[in-house]
């Protein structure tokens, strides 16, 4: 993932090594043998089927300042309309705690999308999320006693 070795090697930049140097070369090494690769957005037809599909994923506490790193992406009919990777705002406590705030920022980006849909007129017929991580899943889908 570009997103995330960019987003390390950023913060390594004021006490680089040998090491850092030789994955910054991997990096661009990548983006130059995948250049010809992209990501087409084909027309939404607001009379057909809408689906939100979200895929998120979180490692604990690998930074620096012990601040875990997330990355998710949405997707409307399959076209990426949104992506992001970084490290959370918090200090989360547990590998399921930090998979669960990456699931709760994703939920609420897709809320946002969905509500454009809506005041445009398109139905979204089905949003779901995607995770790894069983704990956060069974957290995330409890029903409310």
């Amino acid at each position: 993932d570009v997103a995330y070795a960019v987003n390390w090697l950023a913060r390594r930049t004021n006490s680089a090594t040998q090491y850092d140097l030789k994955i910054a070369k991997g990096v661009l090494v990548y983006l130059r043998d995948t250049k010809s690769l992209s990501l087409k957005m084909g027309r939404i037809d607001p009379s057909k089927r809408i689906d939100i599909t979200g895929m998120v994923d979180s490692s604990f506490a690998n930074g620096d300042d012990r601040r875990s790193i997330c990355g998710l992406i949405i997707m409307v009919n399959g076209y990426c309309v949104y992506y992001k990777c970084g490290q959370q705002p918090n200090i989360c406590l547990s590998s399921t705690e930090a998979e669960f705030v990456a699931l709760s920022y994703c939920a609420k980006r897709i809320k946002a999308i969905k509500n454009i849909f809506d005041e445009l007129g398109c139905e979204v017929s089905k949003s779901i999320i995607y995770s790894d991580n069983q704990p956060a899943i069974m957290i995330a889908s409890a029903k409310a006693a």
